[in-house]
């Protein structure tokens, strides 16, 4: 198993990452 990041993994995790810190900041807005 090669440790080099696969640009794919690192798409979807700033994907996730951006979809829930959107969720968070609308939860603390509400």
């Amino acid at each position: 198993m090669n440790k080099k990041p696969d640009m794919v993994t690192v798409v979807i995790t700033l994907f996730v990452v951006s979809v829930l810190a959107s969720s968070v900041a609308q939860s603390a807005l509400m």
